[in-house]
């Protein structure tokens, strides 16, 4: 009789429903399917800029030059989609600014699609190396201007629990400013941002 009544009880016990989302349960254990939104804030950090021409006017020649910008402040929201344990693809969005040599700000805003591949070497850390490609959006003073932009980089992150993960990112950015108007003006700008980021997944 004893045997009968726990295998009643037994029946009448409910399997857990399905959801659409559910939490990941495994620290630095992704799949198919798990998302992720990170925020970051940190510095950019002008490099040089590349002349590809000669311009009289300045007294310029083509070649390597000082940016004559001031170090910056960053900040980017990013969300992430995982194709596999180790490939996410998301959207980016940023702003930075900084300062030319005249105290003028200048207004940079980045919007990309961001590839990433992660390494997990140990248990609870994550290396991350990832390539974003998208526009630039650059202000300053009374001028407008929308170029390319290539930001390669890494990262090295911790894993908090299952939910929340810390890191620091570092990425190099490619601006090809191409002027339509005037090829004297046409240039590559260079910058380095290094960023702290928290990282939500679920």
């Amino acid at each position: 009789m004893l045997l009968l009544n726990f295998g009643f009880l037994g029946a009448q016990e409910e399997p857990p429903e399905d959801t659409p989302f559910t939490p990941q349960s495994r620290t630095n254990q992704r799949s198919l399917g798990d998302q992720a939104f990170a925020i970051s804030a940190g510095v950019i950090i002008p490099l040089f800029t590349v002349l590809l021409n000669d311009n009289p006017a300045t007294g310029d020649s083509a070649g390597v030059v000082d940016s004559q910008l001031s170090v910056g402040g960053m900040g980017s929201l990013a969300y992430s989609l995982y194709l596999s344990p180790n490939i996410k693809v998301g959207l980016q969005l940023g702003g930075t600014f900084k300062w030319d040599i005249n105290r003028n700000l200048l207004y940079m805003i980045p919007i990309a699609i961001k590839g990433t591949y992660e390494f997990h070497p140990f248990s609870r850390i994550t290396i991350p190396i990832h390539l974003a490609l998208g526009i630039n959006m650059t202000s300053w003073k009374e001028e407008f201007v929308v170029d390319p932009l290539i930001r390669p980089g890494f990262g090295v992150y911790f894993d908090w629990n299952v939910e929340w993960s810390f890191g620091l990112d570092f990425t190099y950015w490619f601006v090809p400013q191409l002027n339509s108007t005037d090829e004297r003006f046409n240039a590559i700008a260079n910058f380095m941002d290094i960023n702290i980021t928290a990282e939500y997944h679920f």
